[in-house]
């Protein structure tokens, strides 16, 4: 039933025959033009505003996308919110675990050191390099390493392997992209020796504690939430005798982890008093489980895969992301955000966007970092994947996108044109990119509360009696 067709309201239980009321401005007829005017203008006022009241915030999401069944696809990718456009891929690939800087200028992530599938739980196949949060050069900071962490503007952690263990370690970013000599913050052999297993260490900002996937100990065994000095380890969240994925939230009061059956997981830092653990942040979907969760720098958005594909590194997973009370741990607002194929290790920025410079090129030995250096869009190491074809896709809220390719070719010889990947030809990692949202906003019932009230004050100065018949 539409507005113009709204039955009349009887007075006193009279019949109105199937009489209709009046729209427009003869909706208001018989009340003062004051009363109608006010009421027109109300009504607007409330259903406009409804648009903002769960907005997407301002800035960029970064995220790990590939086509489905193929971990080699793997690539950083970023986008602009809230309007969900300027899709632009960020590195060559195998890239997995990405993390803005709390700047919003560099974009830290692991790179398989073989292309060609790696499995993000193999930790000792992984490179730690930095990208800038525009593109460019990608850097590597360390050539062993994965898991990476912010700790403040300039200051990154990372893991390395030790055995099951992890040498947790730290390592300066300049504004320009240099890279300062690693070293080493903590080792868990060291410090939880009594614990067979510890890795994907996610340090806090204030470097006090951190987040870690423990194993080996029944009772530890999920995620564990660790005090430094001293030493100690209390349950961060798990499900049965997993659970992975562990990060800390920005104010470092927090983390939460994936629970996979059991969704997303969360448990207060260990300094917290009367602290919380093994919570439920965002609950999995009928028939799904829950992977990849994210967080934005403002702490008022959460982010996670939800998936019935088992495999976490490379199967079809959509990112749905969620408005958070940051002091009650509720969530609302579920929007999906990034759809079709692979999509794993979201994290969101929220700023100004448009304003960040990208560092000098490759060649500016005085600026930037003396490690290996790859050009997004050229394989980092591989030389089966030569001629890589780097994206730079504008993509609007309808979802229709213009791609810019352009090739850069890595053989040995140096004189071959570009030719573009097969997967972009057959509909490859880019595929599922161009269109990362399906509903391209908030839906009105789930996120516009005003909006519902001003269509209700509209409905209601429709249908009220008045004080003369129609």
């Amino acid at each position: 039933m539409v507005l113009s067709q709204v039955p009349v309201i009887a007075r006193h239980g009279e019949s109105r025959d199937g009489g209709y009321a009046p729209t427009g401005a003869r909706a208001f007829k018989g009340y003062p033009w004051g009363m109608r005017v006010l009421c027109a203008l109300l009504s607007l006022v409330l259903i406009g505003a409804s648009g903002a009241a769960y907005a997407l915030p301002t800035g960029y999401v970064v995220w790990s996308k590939g086509k489905h069944g193929d971990m080699s696809t793997r690539r950083i990718y970023r986008m602009t919110l809230p309007d969900k456009s300027n899709v632009k891929a960020l590195t060559a690939g195998e890239d997995v675990e990405c993390q803005i800087s709390p700047d919003g200028k560099w974009v830290a992530y692991a790179k398989a050191k073989l292309v060609g599938g790696t499995d993000y739980h193999a930790f000792d196949r992984w490179s730690v390099y930095i990208v800038s949060i525009e593109g460019g050069s990608e850097i590597e900071v360390d050539s062993e390493g994965y898991w990476p962490s912010w700790g403040g503007v300039g200051t990154l952690y990372y893991n390395k392997t030790d055995g099951k263990h992890s040498e947790v370690m730290r390592a300066s970013i300049g504004a320009g992209g240099s890279v300062g000599a690693p070293e080493l913050v903590f080792s868990t052999r060291t410090l939880f020796g009594s614990i067979p297993e510890i890795n994907e260490c996610f340090v806090s900002p204030d470097a006090k504690w951190f987040a870690g996937r423990t194993r080996g100990v029944p009772d530890k065994t999920g995620v564990g939430a660790y005090r430094l000095a001293p030493p100690e380890w209390s349950l961060l969240g798990k499900v049965g005798s997993s659970g992975c994925m562990p990060y800390v939230a920005p104010s470092g009061r927090w983390g939460f982890n994936a629970g996979s059956s059991a969704g997303i997981r969360w448990g207060d830092a260990p300094d917290i008093p009367n602290r919380k653990e093994d919570q439920t942040l965002i609950a999995p979907k009928a028939g799904k489980i829950c992977y990849h969760p994210g967080i934005s720098t403002d702490e008022r958005w959460v982010m996670t895969g939800h998936s019935s594909d088992a495999d976490q590194n490379a199967g079809a997973w959509d990112i749905y992301i969620y408005r958070l009370d940051s002091a009650s741990k509720a969530v609302s607002a579920e929007e999906l955000l990034l759809a079709g194929d692979f999509n794993g290790w979201p994290h969101l920025w929220v700023g100004a966007t448009g304003g960040t410079t990208p560092p000098p090129d490759a060649g500016s030995d005085s600026v930037l970092a003396d490690g290996p250096r790859v050009d997004s869009g050229q394989s980092s190491r591989d030389a089966s994947l030569d001629a890589q074809v780097g994206i730079d896709a504008q993509v609007g809220i309808d979802g229709n996108a213009k791609l810019d390719t352009v090739g850069s070719p890595r053989d040995q010889g140096g004189d071959a044109g570009p030719t573009p990947r097969d997967s972009l030809a057959e509909g490859g990692p880019t595929s599922g990119v161009l269109n990362p949202s399906l509903n391209g906003g908030c839906s009105l019932m789930a996120h516009r509360p005003t909006g519902l009230l001003g269509l209700l004050l509209l409905l209601l100065a429709i249908l009220v009696r008045r004080p003369k018949a129609w």
